[in-house]
């Protein structure tokens, strides 16, 4: 019964897409031999290196041998390159979704890449080390600096940085998605990382209007936008790839829907205290309102899209900029 229930749900509408923030979604674009263009095109966003100079140098290395000695971390949930170049590059490829496991998920990453550099063959340097870097496509801020390309050196205990060849790039595709749909990012970033961030944006978009916008827009050859779009529209086809989306997102709902009513529990409870104390009922109903402006920031601070606060707090796309612009000024 349960099953048929499902099945019931997974049709997408006209122009709907499975976004590219969904893990298998992810690997199908960027973790495909049939199409490595892609994902030369994106690492040469990532580096700053000419598409030309790393055409044909770059292996993808499997993705289904688990890592047990790290916990949770598992190499088949990333997308693993290695790349010959002027140095070795190997570079994992994350999307990282869920903002309940925000701490979990950012530990596990840094501690995950940086032990793996600091064990050293006997005799070796950190000079011999390639260089290597683990790129995570992140819904939310890593910390309060909040920027949209957050980097991260190895450091010893004291704080030193140990070498710059080891390297944690931490991208808000959330934020990508929010500076390009209130076009707001153009003269903020080089041409590499505002090609990136739009590329960043496309993970987020679920139609495929706003996706083929967004590639308009980035940098490249026009047979790998071509490649693109057929990537999207031939796995949007395919049944039991958007069956397992639906899985996924009906976890991630929930997950989502838990932290939203964390933070209307918390903003509430606060406003009626605020309401109690003042001891009328112009206190209780500014405290309501101030309730309504938390949960939209609250919301808004976990990485969630303006649209998506918009329908689950019923106010306008509008009236959230509003909360949010003001909340920036104060």
């Amino acid at each position: 019964m349960k099953e048929k229930m499902l099945n019931k749900k997974r049709n997408l509408k006209p122009g709907e897409i499975v976004s590219l923030r969904y893990d298998q979604a992810f690997k199908i674009m960027y973790g495909n031999n049939d199409h490595i263009e892609i994902l030369t095109m994106l690492l040469s966003k990532i580096l700053g290196i000419a598409y030309s100079d790393l055409e044909g140098k770059i292996t993808l290395l499997p993705l289904n041998v688990n890592n047990k000695t790290v916990g949770e971390k598992k190499s088949e949930r990333d997308v693993v390159v290695s790349l010959k170049h002027d140095n070795n590059y190997r570079i994992v490829l994350e999307v990282n979704v869920k903002n309940e496991f925000y701490e979990s998920v950012i530990n596990r990453n840094l501690y995950y890449s940086f032990n793996a550099a600091r064990r050293l063959v006997e005799g070796e340097t950190y000079d011999d080390m390639d260089v290597t870097f683990l790129v995570n496509f992140n819904t939310f801020f890593i910390n309060k600096r909040k920027k949209v390309f957050d980097k991260y050196l190895l450091r010893n205990d004291e704080g030193d940085i140990l070498t710059e060849k080891y390297k944690v790039l931490n991208i808000n595709i959330a934020e990508c998605y929010n500076l390009w749909y209130h076009n707001k990012y153009q003269g903020k970033f080089d041409a590499n990382e505002e090609d990136l961030l739009l590329l960043s944006a496309a993970m987020m978009v679920d139609n495929e209007n706003d996706f083929q916008k967004i590639l308009d827009i980035v940098s490249m050859k026009p047979e790998i936008k071509e490649l693109m779009e057929g990537v999207v529209s031939d796995m949007n086809k395919d049944d039991d790839f958007v069956g397992g989306y639906y899985n996924w997102k009906e976890e991630n709902d929930l997950i989502n829907q838990s932290i939203i009513n964390e933070v209307k529990r918390k903003t509430l409870k606060d406003g009626i205290q605020q309401g109690i104390q003042q001891g009328i009922q112009q206190g209780i109903q500014q405290g309501i309102q101030e309730n309504q402006k938390e949960i939209v920031l609250g919301m808004h601070e976990e990485g969630l899209s303006i649209e998506t606060i918009s329908k689950i707090s019923k106010l306008s796309v509008d009236e959230i900029n509003e909360i949010i612009n003001s909340n920036k000024k104060s």
